[in-house]
């Protein structure tokens, strides 16, 4: 969508941490999944770019599902509920080490979900902070986001594009957003 010219890799870090509050640890394992990808890259001349997601509801940093169970768990607990999706994007310079990072904050309020929906999304998702995907026509759950959409898709493009800035790289992006 922004036309960057880019290749996926999958970072190989553990996503353990002691750090409890949700803008510093989506931060940390920004930072931890770019280190990782650019000591894998043959070429040292790119810029790496992480991301990272997680919810917080009720005090408390909600990952990824652990399996459908604990999917279904966490959706009942969303269910009707006003929770905060933190993102944290890092970017690296691989050339130099440089990196700089951020998190963006959006609140999402989602409806009430019936059993029944639960039950039908707990194993769609299994990949995702929260266990579901907003941007999917069969998660129809929020019923508002006060922030960045794409923040709660995961990746905040306005951050993202902060970031790039610093580093003299400007995007005009290839579609409205």
């Amino acid at each position: 969508m922004l036309g960057i010219p880019h290749r996926v890799v999958v970072p190989r870090v553990s996503e353990a941490t002691d750090e409890s509050d949700p803008r510093r640890l989506v931060k940390e394992l920004a930072v931890r999944k770019a280190l990782d990808v650019s000591r894998r890259l043959k070429s040292r001349k790119r810029l790496v770019i992480a991301a990272d997601t997680v919810v917080f509801l009720n005090g408390r940093v909600i990952g990824k599902p652990r399996s459908s169970p604990h999917a279904e768990s966490i959706l009942r607990s969303l269910s009707g509920s006003v929770s905060e999706v933190y993102t944290g994007v890092a970017v690296l310079d691989s050339a130099s080490g440089k990196i700089h990072s951020g998190a963006a904050l959006s609140v999402v309020t989602m409806r009430r979900l019936t059993p029944a929906e639960i039950k039908s999304a707990a194993g769609r998702h299994l990949d995702k902070a929260g266990a579901y995907a907003v941007q999917e026509k069969n998660d129809a759950f929020v019923s508002q986001i006060k922030g960045d959409y794409y923040n709660v898709v995961g990746l905040p493009v306005g951050l993202l594009l902060r970031i790039l800035k610093s580093f003299g790289v400007v995007v005009n992006p290839s579609k409205k957003l």
